[in-house]
């Protein structure tokens, strides 16, 4: 989304001292403001972390990252960041101190702008498969089933990953070719 503004700049420089100069304009960026939580663990069990990804995806977290990190007395550890929304905020914090070692996190406000997408279920005969498609700019659609699903579908009927979205992004195209 963008917004059209308006600056108004009055300085004593010669070219705009006998009058004022208007910069009409329109805002780019826009997005969603978010909070980014982050931490630096450095002395919890490495098998730990999948159970606090768990809990902090179930209280909101929308993306999370692990990156190594040079700790406190030159120990090797992580810095975890989580990216939620504003309302998350406690939820958030609260999965964190209770599910990790960490005694503090630091949080920024960001932007993020992400493309507009949409979810839809693919029928095939290894089962049901929602994916994602979104379209980027100057580009065609992109299409990506959720890796749940095809994990889900490949183990029920005992093939591999590759066969079964091999199926589903088949199915796609088949779909698209329907619609022209």
């Amino acid at each position: 989304m963008s917004e059209k503004i308006a600056v108004l700049i009055a300085d004593d420089h010669a070219i705009v001292r006998d009058g004022l100069r208007l910069i009409l304009g329109t805002a780019s960026g826009g997005g969603e403001t978010l909070l980014q939580l982050e931490t630096v663990i450095d002395d919890m069990n490495p098998e730990h972390f999948d159970f606090l990804f768990e809990r902090l995806h179930e209280a909101g977290a929308l993306e999370l990252v692990l990156v190594p990190a040079q700790a406190k007395k030159n120990r090797p550890g992580s810095l975890l960041r989580v990216l939620a929304r504003p309302s998350d905020r406690d939820r958030v914090s609260d999965a964190l101190f209770a599910h990790s070692t960490t005694l503090g996190l630091r949080e920024y406000e960001v932007k993020r702008r992400a493309l507009n997408r949409e979810t839809r279920t693919v029928n095939t005969r290894f089962g049901k498969v929602r994916v994602k498609t979104a379209v980027r700019p100057g580009h065609g659609p992109s299409h990506r089933p959720e890796f749940d699903d095809l994990k889900k579908a490949a183990r029920n009927a005992g093939v591999s990953l590759a066969a079964v979205e091999r199926e589903v992004l088949q199915a796609i195209l088949k779909s698209g070719r329907r619609k022209s």
